[in-house]
């Protein structure tokens, strides 16, 4: 019975350690660019960070172009060195990247499925550019639930094939395993 009950307060004091761990706020150090803003988790190598910032600054204006539309020009990158800090900021668990409007954007140091970060921040981006071609190409003014509302008819698949062509991501059908052993998806 002793035994059970100090097996249950280590398991209690490490549980309260955790979730100590978890809520205590992260200090983040930022990079600057000419239209990013780097902020990101101290045990990222700056190194990479100007990879990224150099990768996201080359394709800035080409995929502006490419959507015809203009970026925002200051967007704040938020990337993050564990998966639950980045689930603590953005609430997603699903996902290794996402957007906050036009100008904001979070994605995981370390993604899954996807070994070159630099892809990934450019495909975050590359959303951030088609929700701005969206707003700009608005005809009148809508309310955010409004927008919202009407965004969500949109079909996701093309949303993140824009993405993935932005991107670079292309992955040949026939690497696939279900195009490979012959079991096709249905339409």
């Amino acid at each position: 019975m002793f035994k059970r009950k100090r097996i249950l307060l280590i398991l209690s004091l490490l549980i309260v350690i955790l979730v100590v761990i978890v809520s205590f706020p992260e200090k983040r150090k930022q990079i600057k660019t000419g239209h990013f803003t780097f902020k990101f988790s101290p045990g990222i190598d700056t190194s990479k960070i100007h990879e990224l910032a150099s990768s996201l600054e080359n394709n800035y204006a080409r995929i502006g172009n490419d959507l015809k539309t203009r970026p925002s020009n200051d967007i704040q990158v938020n990337l993050y060195a564990q998966r639950w800090r980045y689930v603590k900021a953005t609430g997603n668990w699903s996902a290794s990247g996402n957007i906050e409007g036009i100008s904001k954007l979070h994605f995981v140091e370390q993604a899954w499925g996807e070994t070159d970060s630099k892809k990934v921040a450019i495909h975050e981006f590359a959303h951030t550019v088609t929700l701005k071609l969206l707003i700009d190409n608005e005809t009148q003014p809508l309310d955010s639930k409004a927008f919202d509302k009407k965004f969500a008819t949109l079909p996701t698949w093309l949303w993140e094939a824009i993405s993935v062509y932005e991107a670079d991501q292309f992955i040949d059908p026939k690497m696939l395993p279900f195009f490979s052993n012959g079991s096709y998806p249905n339409i």
